[in-house]
């Protein structure tokens, strides 16, 4: 990974040295894959430098008891990794760690938001900071209560949609802090108070973060740790997967 961590040739030495001190138990070993989503020959490769080294501990006798490795990926692509323990990451949101992810996983979370105003604009008429979206006929747009704040980025603003009546509404202008303006034209009885699906399924429709992940340029990682930090949040249980 080149961050934290003692290289595999300065590892067993450390190990040794850390051992010289009776009051310093050493509980568990684990080392961190740099591209399990991406690159399995490499992975495999940083796999057998650690299985080296563990190998190189057992003929000196020395036993840790915790020894892992598989992160997300790594528990679906390589079993051999499995060890002691894993440590899914994304994967306990219930998204695969890959874009073609040959698991079938099931979401989580999601993110919901409310209509707070519903309104009729003439064509032309622009909508949010920066004039950067002009309507091309008169339209119906509604307003949603959600922004940049609470983590729904700026890179959204003039792309993506949200659900709105299980259909695509798509995002018009600029993003705001904490508000954001769709095209509710194509959907009718749209109200105030309405539920707005940011992420996750509305009907038949759904967004996923690797869509959400799409239109702003990032990873679905950073979307699950940036959405909802201001957002109340509310636990249910799957009363058919208990």
């Amino acid at each position: 990974m080149g961050r934290l961590g003692i290289s595999p040739e300065a590892a067993l030495d450390f190990i040794l040295r850390f051992l010289e001190n009776e009051n310093l138990y050493l509980e568990g070993i684990y080392t961190h894959f740099a591209s399990a989503d991406s690159d399995l020959e490499f992975t495999k490769h940083q796999l057998s430098l650690f299985l080296a080294l563990l190998r190189k501990l057992e003929e000196r006798k020395i036993e840790i008891p915790l020894k892992h490795c598989a992160n997300s990926a790594a528990i679906f692509a390589l079993k051999d990794s499995h060890l002691d323990m894993v440590r899914p990451g994304i994967a306990l949101y219930g998204i695969n760690p890959t874009l073609n992810g040959a698991v079938e996983l099931l979401p989580a979370m999601s993110v919901k938001a409310k209509v707070i105003e519903v309104k009729e604009l003439p064509a032309g008429h622009s909508i949010s900071y920066g004039r950067t979206y002009i309507l091309p006929r008169r339209s119906r747009v509604a307003v949603i209560g959600i922004g940049y704040a609470q983590g729904f980025f700026r890179s959204f603003s003039n792309k993506g949609y949200v659900l709105i009546k299980g259909k695509r509404a798509p995002i018009l202008g600029v993003v705001c802090m904490d508000q954001m303006v769709v095209d509710v034209s194509e959907i009718e009885g749209v109200e105030l108070g309405e539920e707005v699906v940011i992420m996750g399924r509305q009907g038949e429709e759904e967004i996923t973060a690797w869509e959400l992940a799409k239109w702003s340029e990032t990873i679905p990682y950073e979307i699950l740790t940036s959405l909802g930090h201001q957002l109340p949040k509310i636990y249910k249980i799957n009363e058919t997967n208990k």
